[in-house]
């Protein structure tokens, strides 16, 4: 019996154009509202290459985030897929902001919390509007 892939986020940089239609739909589905620096993704544009970063969370097999938390904020979903923040533990001290060796949790000025992606706990809704495929769903 083959060992079953576990889903994942894909990034193809060389396909982004930096339109940051994940990073508006991101905030407007988790926070109500058309605010990128509130996503779960963050697109870091360089116009002058035309190259651009896609952070987000990789779901680390062993998160260093969820290590670095002291509050054990930060836990692995039941089916084994994705790291979620647990807002009743969490105390914000950004201890996993530091720790995230790929900058893929942020803090949220506006909640005065950090943030990082759970992948829509399996629907990544990033995914579903990039119509240049820069990130993929493989689930």
């Amino acid at each position: 019996m083959a060992k079953q892939k576990k889903p994942k986020l894909r990034i193809r940089k060389a396909n982004c154009n930096g339109c940051m239609s994940c990073q508006i739909n991101c905030a407007t589905l988790k926070e109500g509202i058309c605010a990128p620096v509130r996503a779960r993704i963050h697109v870091q544009l360089d116009p002058w290459r035309a190259r651009h970063r896609i952070a987000v969370c990789r779901q680390c097999k062993e998160a260093k985030c969820a290590e670095a938390c002291p509050e054990d904020a930060i836990t692995l979903s039941d089916d084994g897929t994705y790291w979620a923040i647990d807002y009743d533990l969490c105390k914000g001290c950004r201890e996993c902001v530091e720790a995230c060796s790929f900058d893929a949790i942020f803090y949220d000025p506006q909640g005065d919390r950090v943030i990082k992606c759970d992948t829509c706990q399996g629907d990544p809704l990033c995914a579903q509007v990039c119509a240049l495929e820069a990130i993929i769903w493989d689930g």
